[in-house]
């Protein structure tokens, strides 16, 4: 299994990498810190990935390196990806892993479930479901196994 992870917390990150190549054999992972990478990888890989694991706020860095720089991240970054996905006409299956349980602010706050709604109407060629992730329980490793295993069956 191909799979993309993106997510700019790196503890977040090497977790959820750990537990995918622990939990599934013979596994590849990619990693993104950013929209701007993650784009690319989507665009290049051949073949294409069989699963992202999407985190939705991160940052859209801009240049070649890629590096870490303090930019605050973008909200809706997650959900910006999936757009372009759509126009590019990619397809894959993507699992959005958030630590937040809302999205916005003021009137434009969103929950996760309303978030989750929006994102199936809007993009039902590639997002499949919303894991909420908490690094202080393990309960988002018995949800995202029932996720993935639906997708990779």
């Amino acid at each position: 299994m191909k799979v993309l992870l993106v997510e700019d917390d790196p503890d977040k990150a090497r977790r959820l990498e750990d537990w995918v190549v622990s939990t599934y054999s013979s596994c590849e992972v990619s990693t993104a810190r950013s929209f701007t990478p993650a784009l690319d990888f989507l665009i290049d890989s051949t073949p294409p990935f069989d699963l992202m694991l999407l985190d939705m706020s991160m940052p859209n860095y801009e240049g070649a390196s890629y590096k870490y720089d303090g930019t605050a991240p973008e909200t809706y970054a997650g959900r910006d990806l999936l757009a372009q996905m759509r126009l590019r006409g990619i397809r894959v299956p993507t699992i959005v892993v958030t630590m937040f349980d809302t999205f916005g602010e003021g009137a434009g706050r969103v929950s996760l479930e309303g978030l989750a709604k929006e994102l199936k109407q809007d993009y039902p060629e590639s997002f499949r479901e919303l894991v909420y992730y908490s690094p202080a329980q393990d309960s988002w490793k018995i949800s995202l196994r029932k996720i993935v295993d639906r997708i990779v069956k």
